[in-house]
């Protein structure tokens, strides 16, 4: 829940400027637009209707009565629960069913709405224990849209259930149906007047808003409307294509094929559909977008395997519900990798490095849905291994959870006070029906405010016969329901040019030799204060089934107006490389090399060679490098460990004030593994343990990680001076991952061999 609001913050700088400009015209409007015919007849419509017309007169409360359920249905009901979609009310969602159907009148939303007794009136109806805090109710002006999220309430009016007494409800499906239609002709009328706002990757997940509510709601609408709905659908959606491809943030780029079928499914329009179906498989098979090594491509040629979780579960909606073959090998490719960036430690929690994602540092098994990875198992056995298959009082149990989810949603009308007028800082009131009231229309990034999606594809486009196959891998002790790492089998596997993954008897590894993202002051995207990932060749994760990850990679994250990972903090970031400060005040990493030169494989895979010249960090400073530095580093995969050679070499006309090749101890998820010790860091001195500081210690002969049960030993082929970065590393924005620096002092040597045991 938290990860689609961070998405919204991370996204927000990109639109805020022409989306605030035009809050003041929309709040001017008083009318509907009537430009073209198909705005005319549905205003005309929306006219002729009255409040019974949006009564749905239902008194009972959903119940779980129902015939018994085979195996099927009930882990269909429990892939349902395993997202809060579809919301029909409580304080993330919009009171759909317990609006009063003045609400949907167009004499209500062409203009303000006077509340029906003072503009001051505390909440009511407070739960247990609840405060009473008044909050002031805003009175909304100009075009107010309905308190309907239309793509969620018509999937909950299509949920059919015995116990649904809302199960195809015609009052339910036309306040659906007209806030869709408020929605799609303010938006048209806003693209024609608003230029910079002509971008499908933040407006394509609107039209699967609107189409997939017709298509729940069409049957019950005389021709004239539907028609005229299809003639505005089909109208936003050939603008949209005709926009392309903004290429700025590929997750969001894959809203628009989405939004595309849902048009040409309710438009009936196979030419459309054609359109669509090139979209889609443009994004999820170009190299530009989609790296066949399974990851999609940020800008400057990097990935984000957090980000490529949001634009995964796009694919998988698509996978789902299209008979597009590419979007299911694209599926399979990303859980793939995915499945082999991802470790679990022995107190079963997952991890995985992040340092070479471009904005964020959530690692690759991070989910903002479970019934993503549901759905994805439902196409791939590779995004078995994400899957918790459910006990049996989890599955007997589904039904009755989203029964008891849906009563407590329609239950209470708890509303954002920042949604009525109030502070955000403000704590959430509670409504009576008759003091609910719609919001102005503004153009919005998400048309559902807290989540990119309103609608549960997982459950919706359920695959007949998932869980007799899940049920079935579990049945026969399947390797795929644990990570790579896990199952029986020793593997070099190479992922193109970005990764080489490795597991033998006691230990796995992860290499990433892939570029990382650079961007262009001229490009005309959102640009960014800091790095866009942490590479040039580095162990990114060094794991075994005692210690878990005990050295990973990390990053925290990047926004359009803040840097987490600061120059200042060049000492404490997680990454293995070799970093250092000049005497002329210049930072240098070889994790700012973008693209690494990867000499050939041999056949086994056992050896990965990396090189590239270090530049000076290419953010936050004016300091550059006067003379070259050349970096070469050799991994080599043998049985019994990790053997590291790195190598540097300088044209004499640079001088270091401090140089380190750092490697990054992974201590531990503070939020999720609160209870378990961080990892304890001992260097050995002629073969005697002592306690590791962040103090120059001579002599260092091997550093021993202790966690868990288990030891790995860094052993130097020759004593080393060594010591601790000043402070843990943490990161405070997404994860709660926290890691320290293994410093080895360079200064005196141009290299460092050691073996990680």
């Amino acid at each position: 829940m938290k990860s689609n609001c961070l998405a919204l913050v991370l996204l927000a700088g990109m639109w805020t400027p022409w989306a605030a400009a035009q809050a003041q015209e929309s709040a001017a409007r008083t009318k509907l637009p009537t430009t073209h015919e198909y705005q005319r007849t549905l205003r005309n419509f929306l006219g002729a209707l009255k409040e019974a017309d949006f009564e749905h007169g239902v008194m009972d409360r959903l119940s779980v009565a129902e015939a018994e359920l085979t195996g099927e249905q009930m882990y269909r009901h429990f892939v349902m629960t395993k997202m809060l979609q579809p919301l029909v009310g409580w304080k993330r969602g919009t009171p759909a069913v317990n609006a009063p159907p003045r609400l949907f009148l167009l004499s209500t939303i062409e203009g303000p709405v006077p509340p029906p007794e003072t503009e001051q009136k505390p909440p009511v109806k407070l739960p247990p224990n609840a405060q009473e805090i008044p909050v002031p109710i805003r009175v909304p002006t100009g075009i107010v849209v309905p308190p309907v999220w239309p793509e969620t309430l018509t999937a909950f009016v299509q949920w059919k259930h015995p116990g649904n007494p809302y199960f195809d409800n015609r009052g339910l499906k036309m306040r659906a149906f007209v806030t869709a239609v408020v929605k799609m002709i303010m938006l048209d009328d806003y693209f024609e007047n608003t230029p910079l706002a002509r971008r499908a990757d933040f407006n394509g997940y609107k039209l699967a808003c609107f189409g997939s509510t017709y298509l729940g709601v069409k049957y019950v609408l005389p021709p004239e409307a539907r028609k005229a709905f299809e003639t505005g659908l089909l109208k936003l959606g050939r603008e949209m294509m005709s926009w392309g491809v903004k290429g700025e943030t590929v997750d969001a780029d894959l809203s628009a094929p989405i939004g595309f079928w849902y048009v040409a499914r309710a438009c009936e329009d196979a030419n459309f559909a054609r359109e669509a179906e090139a979209r889609g498989r443009q994004l999820m098979t170009d190299p530009k977008y989609f790296d066949p090594a399974g990851h999609w491509m940020e800008r400057g040629g990097g990935l984000d395997v957090g980000y490529g979780g949001s634009a995964d579960r796009y694919v998988t909606w698509a996978a789902l519900m299209t008979d597009w073959s590419f979007a299911k090998e694209n599926v399979e490719r990303t859980c793939r990798l995915r499945s082999h960036l991802t470790m679990r430690d022995p107190d079963g929690f997952l991890s995985g490095p992040s340092h070479f994602n471009s904005r964020i540092g959530r690692p690759a098994f991070v989910n903002q849905s479970s019934a993503r990875d549901l759905g994805t198992a439902m196409i791939t056995d590779e995004a078995a291994c994400f899957v918790k298959v459910p006990t049996e009082e989890e599955l007997s149990g589904a039904l009755a959870n989203r029964v008891k989810w849906f009563n407590f949603q329609i239950r209470q009308n708890q509303v954002r006070p920042d949604l009525l007028g109030g502070k955000t800082s403000a704590r959430t009131g509670y409504w009576a029906n008759e003091d609910l009231r719609g919001q102005t229309w503004t153009w919005r990034l998400w048309q559902t405010y807290n989540f990119p999606i309103g609608i549960n594809f997982a459950h919706q486009f359920y695959q007949d016969g998932a869980w007799a196959h899940l049920d079935g891998l579990r049945a026969s002790g399947s390797p795929m329901l644990k990570t790579p790492f896990e199952r029986d089998e020793n593997f070099v596997r190479r992922f193109g040019h970005s990764f080489v993954v490795a597991r033998h008897d006691g230990y796995g590894v992860i290499l990433h030799t892939g570029a990382v993202g650079q961007q262009l002051l001229d490009d005309g995207m959102t640009q960014y204060p800091g790095p866009l990932g942490f590479g040039g060749g580095q162990l990114s994760a060094f794991w075994t089934p005692e210690t878990g990850s005990v050295i990973q990679g990390r990053r925290i994250a990047v926004r359009s107006n803040v840097n987490y990972d600061t120059l200042e903090s060049w000492q404490q970031w997680p990454v293995h490389a070799v970093s250092g400060l000049t005497t002329s005040g210049a930072v240098v990493s070889s994790a700012r090399i973008i693209k690494p030169d990867v000499a050939p494989t041999p056949k086994d895979g056992g050896v990965v060679t990396v090189s590239g010249e270090i530049p000076a960090v290419d953010f936050e400073q004016e300091k550059t490098l006067s003379g070259r530095i050349d970096y070469k580093r050799v991994f080599k995969i043998e049985s019994d460990g990790l053997r590291i050679e790195t190598t540097i070499t300088s044209d004499g006309k640079v001088d270091f004030a401090e140089l380190y090749e750092t490697l990054p101890v992974f201590l531990r998820e503070a939020r999720r593994q609160i209870k378990t010790a961080p990892t304890s860091i001992e260097w050995e001195i002629d073969g005697r343990p002592m306690p590791a500081t962040a103090e120059f210690s001579e002599n260092v002969g091997s550093v021993l990680l202790k966690r868990f049960d288990g030891v790995v030993r860094i052993t130097f082929d020759q004593p080393q001076r060594v010591k601790l970065s000043p402070e843990d590393w943490a990161d405070t924005f997404v994860t709660r991952a926290t890691c320290r620096n293994v410093m080895i002092d360079l200064r005196k040597s141009s290299h460092v061999n050691y073996t990680i045991r």
